[in-house]
């Protein structure tokens, strides 16, 4: 084969692809139209305002035309039924159109002009549709240049529908893989991240019942990772850089973060939207009970500025070790309670789940144990909230579970002399509250080791006894006359 036989048949092979592309742009194109209706509100809004847009000169029509001075004045007035038969009109013109062009295109072998122009209307069409989906889906009142004094534009559980946003995503599924800047540049520092949809969505109060579904959708279309878990442990940004949080874990401490919007400030009635989320997680297990102590779960949701006390019950009755994990900095979620929570009724509740679910020992020695700068929860608060008030939740809790689990002191006290990670205030508390527990301690010792078995299962006691009565052992077949041994007696005061 020539070479003029080799261009020839690369020119054909380009025709076929740009025919086969048209084609299924052609096809994507009269889907959107015609499932419109169908999109989340904003989408519905942004493609039929595209339509009359981008393909103004294509649609012109005399009737949908306004008088110059009047026009503004008039779209103002029509009510939005007849706005919605308007759009519809144009969209089904459109697709009129659309077809028509298809026909003719399949009848010529050139590509004319008048093809290419029509071509590009259509690829803008579909380009800024996308995103704008993309940006719906980011949306977080964050530098958005289409705001208006923080006019939210995203997604909005309370008036857009899962089957909407399924119906959108499905047709730009490539949008749930694209990154979007997150933060800005001041004070020559850049404070910026750039996250995915699903990263977005976890902060984003008004669109986080939407998550699970993005998940699931993730993993259908297999856009992430298997370790990705449909997205939602990225902590990455495009760089790789190291984020903050996956999405499990912004959804525990979303009320306090940096960038989120202000509807998610110390709103304790949005507590039940991220309950059920995390419910919907575990039910489709993509929230395993691992994942607790393994993203300090527990501790992320501990330093929210107020209690949320479903979404701590949920967690704890889950997984009861998570009051006993530690993060790399060796802090508790008593220690973040205490430390990093301005709600003293997070450490209240948290301390008493350990007193509840731990009641012998380990539940009061976590008042007391340090993190690696060696401070422990107990004067986190004593610090922040005085004295009085720290004592008075804990004698509180301790009395209340007093009845049916009290503490084992001895035990207790035990465990904090030789855990060199328990404060030695361990030891002075409990001293304090039960003053006689070394005298029990030590009487304790003292009869477990008059009570040791030895290797015949004949207590020490019982073969001294037996020697003391005079009793003859048969040692070798020889016959012994024992000697009677004098103890001594040790008495304790």
């Amino acid at each position: 084969m020539d070479a003029n036989s080799i261009a020839a048949a690369a020119r054909e092979l380009a025709e076929q692809e740009r025919i086969a592309t048209a084609t299924a742009t052609v096809a994507l194109i009269t889907m959107i139209l015609k499932v419109c209706d169908k999109f989340p509100f904003r989408t519905r809004n942004k493609t039929n305002q595209l339509v009359e847009n981008v393909f103004e000169d294509v649609l012109a029509n005399p009737e949908d035309a306004h008088h110059p001075q009047h026009g503004e004045q008039q779209a103002d007035d029509d009510d939005d039924d007849v706005i919605d038969q308007r759009n519809k009109r144009r969209r089904l013109k459109l697709i009129n159109t659309l077809t028509e062009r298809e026909r003719e295109r399949s009848f010529r072998t050139s590509y004319s002009l008048i093809d290419h122009q029509f071509w590009i209307l259509v690829d803008t069409f579909l380009r800024k549709l996308k995103d704008d989906v993309h940006d719906m889906l980011c949306e977080n009142n964050t530098d958005n240049p289409d705001s208006d004094n923080n006019y939210y534009c995203g997604l909005d559980s309370r008036r857009d529908t899962e089957e909407e946003v399924a119906a959108i995503v499905l047709l730009f599924p490539g949008v749930l893989t694209r990154r979007q800047q997150l933060g800005n540049y001041r004070d020559g520092y850049a404070h910026v991240r750039y996250y995915c949809p699903i990263q977005f969505l976890a902060f984003n109060v008004k669109a986080v019942s939407f998550l699970p579904l993005v998940a699931r959708l993730s993993i259908e279309l297999d856009l992430f990772e298997e370790q990705y878990r449909g997205g939602l442990l990225l902590s990455t940004d495009a760089n790789g850089d190291w984020g903050p949080y996956n999405p499990l874990q912004t959804l525990m401490n979303s009320e306090d973060y940096h960038f989120s919007n202000g509807d998610n400030y110390n709103q304790e009635h949005h507590e039940d939207q991220y309950l059920q989320v995390l419910i919907e997680l575990r039910r489709m297990d993509l929230l395993k009970k691992e994942d607790i102590q393994n993203y300090g779960l527990l501790n992320n949701l501990c330093r929210r500025p107020y209690l949320s006390k479903t979404t701590h019950r949920f967690l704890i009755e889950w997984d009861l070790n998570a009051v006993l994990h530690t993060d790399r900095y060796g802090d508790l979620p008593l220690h973040d309670a205490a430390n990093k929570s301005p709600s003293f009724q997070v450490f209240q509740f948290v301390f008493e789940a350990g007193i509840k679910y731990f009641p012998k020992k380990k539940g009061i020695n976590l008042l007391f144990r340090k993190n690696s700068s060696n401070l422990t929860p107990f004067q986190c608060t004593y610090h922040s909230y005085g004295k009085e008030q720290v004592m008075k939740v804990v004698d509180d809790t301790l009395g209340f579970y007093s009845g049916d689990t009290p503490i084992n002191t001895t035990e207790a006290l035990v465990m904090a002399v030789i855990d060199e990670n328990i404060h030695l205030d361990c030891v002075y508390f409990l001293l304090r509250r039960e003053p006689d527990v070394l005298q029990k301690l030590l009487l304790s010792s003292s009869t477990a080791m008059a009570t040791v078995v030895d290797k015949n299962n004949n207590s020490i006691v019982d073969e001294i006894n037996d020697n003391d009565s005079g009793n003859n052992d048969n040692l070798g077949g020889q016959t012994k006359t024992s000697t009677k041994k004098k103890r001594k007696r040790i008495l304790y005061e």
